[in-house]
C-alpha cells in the first residue's frame, strides 16, 4: 500500500510539474495588432513611435502611393498571407505610410513636410528613409531607435519576403551578413 502511494504522490507530483511548466510559458505580446482575419492592422507613423517609447521594437514601414499598382500586388499577396501578418505583427510595428500625403508629422525635434515634385510630390519622411530613392513599393526596416537597417525596393512575393523578415526579425542581421546562406537554408515553421 505504501508503494502505492508514494507512486501515486510522485506521478501526481510530476504531472502538476508537468502542467504548472505549461503554464508558466510566456506569450509575447504583438507590436503591431492583428485584425479578426488574421490580417495585419496597420499602425500610423505616430502610432508606432509612441508606442516604441514605452516598448521599444523594430519598425517595418511599407511606403506605398495610391496609384502604385505592385503596391496593391503586395498588399493583397504578400500582406494578406497569415503565417508573414503573424511573424510581423509579433516582431514589428507595421506601418503603411503613403508616400505622398500631405500631413505634417513631428519627429525627434522636427517638422516633416510634403515637398511639391515628381509626379505627386512626395513626403520628407519617406525620402529621409529612402534614401532619396523614391520608387514604389519601398519597405524600410528601422532599429528601435530609428536606424536603418534596410530597404527593400520594389514588390516582394510570399516566397521571397518570408525568409527577408524572417532574417530582420530574428536579428540575425546582427550577426551575420549571409543572407543567401540563410535564405538557401529557410523553412516555413510548422
Amino acid at each position: 500500500m505504501r508503494k502505492i502511494v508514494l507512486f501515486l504522490s510522485s506521478t501526481l507530483l510530476m504531472l502538476s510539474l508537468t502542467f504548472a511548466g505549461d503554464g508558466a510559458k510566456t506569450t509575447t505580446t504583438p507590436l503591431t495588432p492583428l485584425n479578426d482575419d488574421g490580417t495585419i492592422k496597420w499602425l500610423t507613423f505616430e502610432e508606432a513611435v509612441k508606442l516604441n517609447s514605452s516598448k521599444p521594437g523594430h519598425f517595418f514601414i511599407d511606403f506605398y502611393t495610391d496609384w502604385c499598382g505592385w503596391c496593391k500586388v503586395m498588399d493583397k499577396k504578400t500582406f494578406q498571407d497569415k503565417y508573414i501578418a503573424k511573424y510581423m505583427s509579433e516582431n514589428f510595428y507595421c506601418i503603411k505610410f503613403d508616400a505622398e500625403q500631405k500631413a505634417d508629422i513631428n519627429f525627434q525635434n522636427k517638422t516633416w513636410k510634403w515637398v511639391a515634385g515628381g509626379r505627386n510630390g512626395f513626403h520628407e519622411i519617406a525620402y529621409y528613409f529612402m534614401r532619396g530613392q523614391l520608387s514604389y513599393p519601398t519597405c524600410v526596416i528601422l532599429t528601435p531607435n530609428y536606424e536603418l537597417v534596410y530597404p527593400v525596393q520594389g514588390y516582394v512575393d510570399t516566397k521571397e519576403f518570408e525568409p527577408l523578415i524572417t532574417f530582420f526579425g530574428n536579428g540575425l542581421y546582427k550577426t551575420t551578413n549571409n543572407y543567401e546562406g540563410f535564405k538557401a537554408s529557410y523553412k516555413r515553421p510548422n
